[in-house]
């Protein structure tokens, strides 16, 4: 009896020990995974704290260079703050900076990349013509100031049928017995209702706004609408087509709500009568990278506000709008020439940032400004012109008029109004 007590007390024993040894273990376990667990947990707060400093470094660097308003590299700076600190490098390439943002919290370290495309600021259109050379005005009138930087003799070239209902300004140091080239037997005050005006110095260059790169968007194939029964179609997302095609009595909507841009980009772009309308209060980006015809009386958002809707067309070939075409809007072309005629009416600003021809005629009107300070700019047969033009070369014709109205360009994306310089922010994770 003894002995088997005995033996019951050591089996006891070594299940208490057993099982003391098991908890301990399960202990142990439990300890080293609620310690994992907070390592993994203090971990992932000091990533996300450091990539949010990051983050708000990179603002501040952007901010910092506002201020000094020359966006010019470089800025390194380091700040240090409660719980970590950030180190700021920047990079100018031209007209983007590039801010890389590195911030360590306790041992997590996290780096962020903002690039900054820096707009060139609107300037101000003062005249309702300036040409930085020849200015040729055979037979038309310009209502209100005309501005040439030219000094070379017979720059400033009057036909008989040529008026300057304003002042002329000449090029300066100019001789303006040299550089006004008039009709025989004639004097400047036949041509001339204001004075010419020698300036104190040479007007400036007039910068172009960057032209947009093209975004990369989802897929959509290619959109056809019209005629009927398939008369009506509808875009209510941004997309990538490789061709719209907007047939006679066809209307494509675009409906977009107050406060977002809606981005299209099209390969090739035929709209026919009816055309596009916007209903909405956003606005629309509209990239074209090959065909852009405007030539069949299309309509596009007529009647609705010019600051909806920009077009940016990178393509070689020739921009025509013609047929009693009516835009409403602003159009962007890279390098084209355009051409605007068949009694087509633009309400909004052409900007061009190559040097092939810009002509309005055939009884056409833009009811904005032509701004292509590269380019020949011809306005004849009728052409009419509300609103401001700038160009390389200048040449009314045809018993064509332009007329000067007050142009704000400082709504045009890339451009900022009063001379301040916006940038388009765009962040790329490294």
């Amino acid at each position: 009896m003894f002995l088997s007590n005995r033996n019951e007390q050591g089996s006891t024993l070594i299940i208490v020990l057993v099982s003391v040894a098991v908890l301990m273990l399960l202990g142990g376990t439990f300890l080293t995974h609620t310690l994992t667990e907070a390592r993994v947990a203090v971990n992932h707060r000091n990533n996300t704290q450091a990539y949010f400093l990051a983050e708000a470094g990179a603002e501040m660097a952007l901010a910092a260079l506002q201020d000094d308003n020359t966006f010019r590299a470089p800025y390194p700076f380091t700040r240090n703050f409660a719980h970590g600190s950030v180190q700021t490098i920047v990079v100018d390439y031209a007209n983007t900076v590039k801010i890389e943002a590195t911030a360590t919290v306790g041992t997590a370290e996290e780096t962020v990349i903002l690039l900054a495309t820096i707009g060139t600021g609107a300037p101000d259109l003062e005249h309702a013509v300036f040409s930085d050379t020849n200015v040729n005005i055979l037979c038309g009138t310009i209502h209100g100031d005309v501005a040439t930087n030219t000094t070379a003799a017979g720059g400033v070239e009057f036909g008989w049928g040529g008026e300057v209902d304003g002042n002329l300004f000449i090029g300066f140091g100019g001789n303006p017995d040299s550089v006004i080239s008039l009709p025989p037997w004639s004097s400047s005050g036949n041509f001339i209702t204001g004075e010419i005006v020698e300036p104190l110095s040479e007007i400036p260059p007039f910068p172009l706004p960057d032209f947009p790169v093209f975004p990369n968007l989802p897929p959509k194939g290619y959109l056809i609408v019209g005629p009927c029964p398939n008369q009506y179609g509808s875009i209510t997302s941004d997309g990538f087509y490789s061709k719209i095609e907007i047939k006679w009595g066809g209307v494509l909507t675009i409906d977009i709500p107050e406060g977002e841009v809606r981005r299209i980009r099209v390969t090739d772009l035929f709209v026919g009568s009816d055309g596009i309308i916007l209903p909405g209060n956003g606005k629309l980006h509209l990239y074209v990278d090959n065909i852009l015809d405007l030539t069949q009386w299309s309509e596009i958002n007529k009647d609705g506000d010019i600051n909806s809707l920009f077009l940016f067309y990178r393509g070689s070939n020739k921009v025509v709008i013609k047929g009693g075409t009516e835009f409403v809007g602003s159009i962007y072309t890279k390098e084209s020439g355009i051409k605007i005629s068949g009694g087509a009416k633009i309400t909004g600003n052409v900007l061009s940032g190559g040097s092939s021809d810009v002509k309005v005629t055939g009884g056409a009107e833009v009811l904005g400004a032509i701004y292509a300070p590269d380019a020949h700019i011809t306005v004849d047969g009728g052409g009419v012109i509300e609103g401001a033009v700038v160009a390389r070369e200048f040449t009314v014709k045809g018993g064509s008029n332009v007329t000067f109205q007050s142009v704000d360009l400082g709504t045009f994306p890339g451009f900022a109004g009063g001379g301040q310089t916006i940038p388009s922010i765009e962040w790329v994770r490294p």
